[in-house]
């Protein structure tokens, strides 16, 4: 993605279980649908996670890979957050000696409005949510797309919380992560009424000389004599 794309919108951080990184998103694009007033239609804005973890399970683990994560989204210029939100996860694929079962993977989310610009997931609101979803399986590999949340407010920041499971059918194989998605709605904000431009001071002078010219022969006018107006 152009870095000149990048560039209208503040990073959103991602929070990897105690680690940092950045999220790269685009601009808005015209959503699908055209129903509503040109004054609300919304856009939506693609934001790419960094979400590359491996998932290698031995006899001494757990058993189920568990990942929690937290990233901020500010609307860019102009625009505002609904709170509607979609994401998608991909992923590489082995079974190694599982002989039955198959491989599994889920994320869902959380969309939270912080108090304040300090503020983080427990001092914030809960906006929407998204759960459920959809997993495909294709030749080793794999993807869920969440059901999108559902809201419709108005937002210039939000965090959004979100937890990705996966797990094998044995201990061995493993699950390697490629790529977490996040889409986000936007709505345009009124534009500001245009400022009156302002004239250079010479030029307010010419003017303020114009007008005086026209009040003085306005008022000689007054005082001559009708016999000498001319008609």
């Amino acid at each position: 993605m152009g870095s000149s794309l990048q560039k209208l919108f503040l990073s959103a951080l991602l929070v990897a279980h105690t680690g940092l990184s950045s999220a790269s998103v685009g601009t808005p694009t015209p959503a699908a649908e055209s129903s509503k007033p040109a004054a609300v239609r919304s856009s939506f804005v693609t934001l790419d996670i960094p979400y590359e973890p491996t998932y290698d399970p031995t006899a001494g683990g757990i058993g189920l890979f568990i990942s929690k994560n937290l990233f901020e989204v500010q609307a860019p210029p102009n625009y505002a957050l609904t709170g509607k939100m979609g994401a998608t996860i991909n992923a590489l694929y082995s079974l190694g000696d599982a002989t039955e079962g198959d491989a599994y993977m889920d994320i869902t989310f959380d969309v939270l409005l912080p108090h304040c610009d300090f503020c983080g997931p427990f001092a914030s609101d809960l906006v929407s949510t998204g759960r459920d979803g959809l997993l495909t399986r294709t030749d080793g590999g794999m993807q869920f797309v969440a059901n999108e949340s559902a809201a419709s407010g108005m937002y210039s920041r939000v965090l959004v919380y979100n937890i990705v499971v996966a797990s094998l059918p044995a201990w061995s194989g493993y699950i390697q992560f490629q790529s977490m998605t996040f889409t986000a709605e936007t709505v345009a904000l009124p534009l500001a009424a245009s400022p009156v431009p302002e004239l250079p001071p010479a030029a307010l002078f010419g003017l303020g000389l114009f007008a005086l010219g026209i009040a003085a022969r306005a008022k000689s006018r007054k005082r001559l004599p009708d016999s000498a107006v001319s008609k």
